[in-house]
């Protein structure tokens, strides 16, 4: 969360974020997501999601996020979309 709000904070619109250590997702993390993501498109940038764990994807898939966010099997892959 402290990376995408220095993001947010120094305007930088284009963003990729590494989601391989991430365990646990809740519905603050979702919604502080969908906001950066709102947020960057609104300003002709994004927010591409890198090497998700099996069971963020998952969770991702369940509630329709992968249709939204562009999401990518490692970093340099979201980078190179970019």
């Amino acid at each position: 969360d402290l990376a995408l709000q220095e993001g947010v904070q120094s305007a930088k619109y284009k963003m990729v974020l590494d989601m391989a250590e991430v365990r646990y997702i809740n519905s603050s993390g979702l919604r502080t997501l969908a906001d950066v993501l709102t947020r960057n498109k609104e300003h002709d940038g994004d927010l591409k999601l890198a090497a998700l764990p099996k069971k963020i994807m998952r969770v991702l898939k369940i509630i329709g996020f992968d249709n939204f966010f562009s999401i990518c099997d490692t970093i340099e892959a979201a980078i190179a979309e970019f």
